[in-house]
């Protein structure tokens, strides 16, 4: 008998980097015209998806620059003297909570819908990287051919860090809350459950950039072992 070790004998499946071994037999010719064009729509239904992601994270920005146009001019209406409006705002009015810190809240929701938005575009290159291409390598669809080169091109010109549109929103939108505390003491009762709320909120945005960040990372890492040790980036000089 032999000692070959199959799926049938052991009931698991084989790990990917197994297929193309001597374990699966290679597709015929039929067989991997049919796997491309099912990867292929694959990769074009996830396209279609990130287009539609793409679009409404474009939308999110004039929404936000209108919403908070309008509260601006519900703020400080035409005639009213700048010191006035400052004045209205640091009183400790009934109406201050709602105004500030419900606003507030409303633009961090928007930038949390953007920031998941941004998520969903990095998982899906995080799966067309992890997955989807070690899927067409191991079945030795493409043959020698190197493709989908996009990222790997942009992992050499952005570094290892992160980039100013993944931190952005949520460093901006701190210190924007941060100024508000400082300026709007004291509290009160409203303030405190606006506040609250508020914090809530961006530490949500806060988890969900650095997220962003960490995806683009797993995959980035998964290019860098494919590359060849000369086309790696590096991340410091080597000590001599």
């Amino acid at each position: 008998m032999s000692d070959e070790v199959t799926p049938s004998s052991t009931g698991q499946a084989l790990p990917p980097e197994t297929i193309g071994s001597k374990h699966l037999p290679l597709p015929s010719p039929d067989a991997a015209a049919s796997l491309v064009q099912l990867h292929s729509a694959e990769y074009e239904a996830l396209m279609t998806r990130a287009t539609y992601f793409i679009t409404i994270m474009a939308a999110i920005w004039p929404l936000v620059i209108l919403f908070l146009t309008l509260v601006i001019g519900a703020w400080k209406p035409s005639g009213v003297s700048l010191g006035t409006a400052l004045s209205s705002l640091r009183s400790r009015g009934a109406g201050r909570p709602v105004f500030v810190w419900g606003n507030l809240l409303v633009v961090q929701i928007m930038l949390l819908v953007w920031a998941q938005l941004l998520l969903e575009q990095y998982t899906i290159v995080f799966y067309l990287e992890s997955d989807l291409r070690r899927t067409i390598q191991n079945q030795e669809l493409a043959g020698s051919f190197h493709f989908w080169n996009y990222e790997r091109f942009l992992m050499q010109t952005r570094g290892t860090g992160s980039t100013w549109w993944e931190l952005s929103t949520a460093v901006g939108l701190g210190m924007t809350f941060l100024f508000l505390i400082i300026a709007l003491r004291p509290f009160s009762l409203g303030d405190l459950v606006g506040v609250c709320a508020n914090t809530v909120a961006f530490i949500c945005l806060f988890v969900k950039s650095v997220y962003v960040v960490k995806t683009r990372h797993r995959w980035e890492n998964i290019l860098r072992e494919g590359l060849p040790v000369k086309e790696r980036p590096t991340r410091s000089r080597s000590k001599k």
